[in-house]
């Protein structure tokens, strides 16, 4: 019985995967269509990578440290302490290393500046801004998500993520004249809705 329950489960996270995937291909395939090769989409781009970057300076060690220390955590306050004292670590660090880039980002780029449009250096900057605040709510669906597999909550972490992509590529799509800051933060949004959406799948 238990064998059966697990090929379910692990057949339903595969195809859950597959459609998550897709999904994140079928909407960068949309942001093509819509900007093309543009000063717009190579601002993105790098402000994404960018981001990514920088988070995952700390995000790696949510699966090589924290998932481990779960595995093997017994419920004592030693262990309890340390799990925080760990998750806030990892949380300030990373939240200082993206505070310390945005003021630095923009007294150098907005302090002073008069100009009606942004410049292209303006833009990405106010893209990585964006998308800034993306990648660090991922890494907190990331800790959410470590707690979820301790308790086998499988499926539930691919639906959350499959709903939020879901809603991030129909907002993509049926959006005319679509800007690339709206893009951007259409796609932050579909970060906040995963987390949000794992805070209250995981009710310890």
């Amino acid at each position: 019985m238990k064998k059966i329950r697990f090929y379910q489960t692990f057949s339903i996270v595969i195809i859950l995967t597959m459609v998550v995937q897709v999904i994140s291909l079928l909407r960068t395939t949309a942001l093509a269509n819509n900007f093309g090769i543009s000063n717009d989409m190579d601002a993105f781009n790098f402000a994404n990578t960018a981001m990514v970057c920088l988070v995952n300076i700390m995000g790696p060690s949510v699966a090589t440290v924290l998932i481990p220390f779960l595995a093997k955590m017994r419920d004592s306050v030693g262990d309890r302490n340390v799990l925080n004292t760990y998750i806030t670590a990892i949380m300030s660090i990373t939240y200082i290393l993206l505070l310390t880039y945005f003021i630095i980002g923009s007294i150098y780029f907005f302090a002073g500046n008069s100009n009606s449009g942004l410049t292209f250096q303006e833009l990405t900057f106010l893209l990585t801004f964006i998308l800034g605040v993306a990648q660090y709510t991922r890494l907190i669906s990331a800790i959410q998500t470590a707690y979820l597999q301790m308790d086998s909550k499988f499926i539930i972490i691919k639906v959350v993520a499959m709903i939020s992509a879901i809603l991030s590529y129909i907002y993509i799509i049926i959006t005319p004249n679509l800007s690339i800051v709206e893009a951007a933060i259409c796609i932050g949004l579909s970060y906040v809705v995963e987390c949000v959406g794992l805070i209250f799948s995981n009710k310890k």
